[in-house]
């Protein structure tokens, strides 16, 4: 289902004031921040929906350090 004129217009409008009345700007995704920078030149602070962790730290004992079983996740 596609949005109409007015729907995507008050997004849009939500959209600005949210960015420019802002302290700080999050988002979950890589191209948000660049959207975002690019549209209003203004910096992004990117809290990603799930944990990054280098493959050297996913020890077992790392993972029971934390409660964690192997192949659980939260």
């Amino acid at each position: 289902m596609r949005w109409n004129f007015i729907e995507r217009a008050v997004l849009k409008l939500c959209e600005y004031f949210v960015v420019t009345m802002s302290e700080k700007v999050c988002c979950i995704a890589t191209w948000e921040k660049h959207y975002v920078k690019q549209k209003y030149n203004k910096a992004v602070v990117c809290t990603y929906n799930s944990l990054f962790l280098r493959a050297r730290v996913l020890t077992k004992n790392y993972l029971k350090k934390f409660l964690f079983g192997q192949y659980k996740y939260f």
